[in-house]
């Protein structure tokens, strides 16, 4: 190597090396970048190291108070064996709602009743598909064995579908009278409409609902159904399926004094929230979703249309059930 030649990367050059303009650059560049480097590392805070959380002694999980506990096996089989069998006849129920629910993926039928003096009661539920109708049968059919009866009128408010009402028409034969529940026969029929046309059908489906005249709303769905014929065919089916059983509480002629809920369920979708915890547990979960249930019903208030219950009644009684 020639000893005039300077060493390329060291920082300084030999001593009996030229220095040139270029050396001197190279070496003020890097002081630069290294005092630049010094001083953005002595800026940044040092985090310090998570140590992983060290878990109680024996001594302290034995004092967990009650609340972060497991609870005991005895009050959930209580409140299973409650809700399985308590008789449903010291309160006539005079209208009830059948509906499936997922929470947590667990596939459940839950059956809801509204008592004669207006309090709504948990009848029961099942773990099975709303299609499930040999299983729907043996459900409803232990519902009748309880006391619920339609030998006296009997309202029972369904979503779509036909295996929930396939098993109450084999229990309870021609006496119970179908209600379509209005929310999910909505949602069923404008769900495959264009996005334009949704708010439009929906507005008018819900004027026709509305109406006190129960003939006159028939007139109107009537001419909904020819228009969404032109629209979309299976909204149109969809419609023609549910239209009868949708008029069924206008049919009493008391639609002015009931409250507009009798002919929904929305209020099933809150107790579906309700059962989202018991749902996920591995052991108990039956019984973990009777003891939420239980203690959800009683929050429930006193419906407020109470008052005409036992006319109502009398009034579906009287009424040709439509099938």
């Amino acid at each position: 190597m020639n000893p005039s030649q300077p060493v390329l990367g060291s920082i300084e050059a030999p001593v009996d090396a030229q220095i040139t303009p270029v050396d001197d650059s190279r070496r003020l560049l890097m002081k630069l970048c290294t005092n630049m480097l010094q001083q953005l590392t002595a800026d940044w805070p040092i985090a310090p190291v998570q140590q992983p959380p060290v878990p109680p002694p024996v001594e302290a999980r034995a004092n967990e108070t009650a609340e972060d506990a497991e609870p005991d096996a005895a009050p959930l089989k209580e409140a299973w064996q409650l809700l399985d069998s308590r008789s449903l006849d010291g309160d006539p129920i005079v209208a009830f709602w059948l509906h499936g629910l997922c929470p947590r993926g667990v596939n459940i039928v839950l059956g809801v009743g509204l008592t004669l003096t207006g309090y709504r009661r948990m009848l029961g539920l099942i773990e099975c598909y709303p299609e499930n109708v040999s299983a729907l049968v043996s459900f409803v059919r232990s519902l009748s064995d309880r006391g619920l009866s339609a030998a006296n009128g009997l309202l029972c408010v369904l979503p779509s579908g036909t295996g929930l009402q396939s098993a109450v028409q084999e229990v309870f034969g021609p006496k119970v009278v179908i209600q379509r529940c209005l929310n999910t026969l909505l949602d069923h029929v404008t769900c495959g409409l264009p996005e334009d046309l949704i708010p439009v059908y929906r507005h008018r489906l819900r004027q026709a609902w509305n109406a006190y005249d129960a003939l006159e709303a028939e007139r109107v769905l009537t001419h909904i159904h020819q228009d969404l014929v032109r629209v979309n065919r299976s909204a149109a089916k969809a419609l023609a399926e549910g239209l009868e059983q949708s008029l069924t509480v206008q049919r009493t002629g008391m639609l002015l004094r009931l409250d507009r809920g009798l002919r929904v369920m929305h209020f099933m979708n809150a107790i579906g929230r309700r059962l989202q915890a018991p749902a996920s547990a591995v052991f108990q979960r039956r019984e973990r979703m009777a003891l939420a249930l239980l203690e959800h019903e009683a929050q429930l208030r006193r419906v407020a249309h109470a008052a005409y219950l036992p006319q109502l009644r009398k009034t579906l009684f009287n009424l040709t059930p439509v099938r």
